[in-house]
C-alpha cells in the first residue's frame, strides 16, 4: 500500500478522530514508532497502526493480557484502551478507506473538468466586454480566481482558449440538442426538440448583461488557426445538415411550406441564434415561456396548417 495515497483520506479522518497533526502525514507509520517507541502490531491493519501511532501496543490488542498503556492517560486525557476501542468501532475497514480515497481523487478530475469549463465562460464573457486583444490571460485568470500559471494548467495559450470556448459551446449543442434530436424518428417533432432545446440552452445561459457570450463567440472563428477553424466549422455543418435532413423530410411528407431548404435552415438557426444577442434573464420573460414562443414563430412559418 502506498500511503501517499492515504494522505487525503487522513487529513479528512484526522477532526472526525481527533489525531495529533503529526499522525495525518505519508510518513504516519515511521513517526508513530519514534513517539512513544511503540512499532506496528504483527497482523494488524497498517492503517490502524498509523492512527493509533504512540499509544498502540500488542497488549492492548491482544485478549487477557494488560499493560501500564491500558490505564495510563493519553495526552488528552483518554486512556489507550478507551480511544483504541473508539477508533475500532468508528473505521469500517481498510478497504473502505480506500475507496474514499478513489472516490476523492475522481472528484479532483472533475474539479479540474468544471474549472475548465468556468475559464471558458468567464473568458468568453470578458472577450465579449473587451475584446479579444483587449483581454489578457491575467485578467482572465484573476476572475476566475487562480493564478496566471494555474491557468496555463488547463490551457496552452490565448488562441488555444478561444479553440475551447467553442469547444465548449459545441458540445453543450450536441450534448443538450443534437443528441435528443437524433433519437426522434417523426421529423416534425425532431424539429420542434431541436428549436425548443437550442432556444433554452442559449437562454438558460445568458449573462447578467443579457448574452450569451459562448454562443456570440461560437461565430467568431477567425482567430483561429486553420486546423481549429475546421473542426469547429465542421461540427457547425454536421449540425445544419442535421436540419436540412429533417426539412426535408418534411417537404417530402407534404408539412413543409413552399421554401427553400438552405434558406430556411439558415433562417431557422439565425433567429434561435440571435437570442444571445437580446435575450435578458432580468426582463419579463423566463428562458421557457422565450423557448416556446420562438418555437411557434418558426413552426409556424415553416409548416404547413
Amino acid at each position: 500500500m502506498d500511503y501517499n495515497d492515504l494522505r487525503p483520506a487522513l487529513r479528512l479522518l484526522r477532526p472526525q478522530f481527533d489525531l495529533p497533526n503529526h499522525l495525518a502525514c505519508s510518513r504516519g507509520c515511521e513517526q508513530a514508532r519514534g513517539v512513544g517507541g511503540t512499532s506496528l502490531l504483527a497482523g494488524e491493519s497498517p492503517f490502524l497502526s498509523v492512527l493509533t501511532g504512540p499509544i498502540a501496543s500488542s497488549s492492548v490488542f491482544r485478549p487477557g493480557s494488560s499493560s501500564q498503556s491500558e490505564t495510563n492517560p493519553s495526552r488528552n486525557g483518554r486512556s489507550a484502551r478507551e480511544l483504541n476501542v473508539d477508533l475500532r468501532g468508528r473505521l469500517c475497514s481498510e478497504s473502505s478507506v480506500m475507496s474514499a480515497v478513489k472516490a476523492q481523487k475522481k472528484q479532483v478530475r472533475l474539479n479540474g473538468a468544471d474549472r475548465l469549463d468556468e475559464i471558458c465562460k468567464v473568458a468568453a464573457r470578458m472577450i465579449c466586454e473587451k475584446g479579444y486583444d483587449g483581454t489578457s490571460m491575467s485578467e482572465i485568470a484573476s476572475a476566475v480566481g487562480i493564478t496566471k500559471a494555474g491557468i496555463y494548467h488547463h490551457i496552452e495559450g490565448k488562441r488555444e482558449l478561444l479553440f475551447a470556448i467553442m469547444s465548449y459551446g459545441m458540445d453543450s449543442l450536441y450534448r443538450d440538442v443534437i443528441i435528443p434530436a437524433r433519437a426522434i424518428s417523426d421529423p416534425e417533432l425532431r424539429l420542434r426538440t431541436i428549436i425548443t432545446n437550442h432556444a433554452r440552452l442559449i437562454t438558460s445561459n445568458s449573462g447578467p448583461q443579457g448574452n450569451n457570450p459562448v454562443t456570440i463567440l461560437v461565430d467568431e472563428t477567425a482567430g483561429l488557426m486553420p486546423a481549429h477553424r475546421r473542426k469547429v466549422n465542421q461540427r457547425k455543418r454536421s449540425y445544419v445538415d442535421m436540419i436540412r435532413q429533417t426539412l426535408t423530410e418534411l417537404r417530402d411528407e407534404g408539412k413543409l411550406r413552399d421554401v427553400d431548404i438552405t434558406a430556411a435552415s439558415f433562417s431557422l438557426l439565425g433567429m434561435i441564434i440571435w437570442l444571445s444577442r437580446w435575450y435578458n434573464p432580468r426582463g419579463r420573460l423566463t428562458p421557457d415561456q422565450v423557448a416556446e414562443d420562438i418555437t411557434r414563430i418558426a413552426l409556424g412559418g415553416l409548416l404547413r396548417c
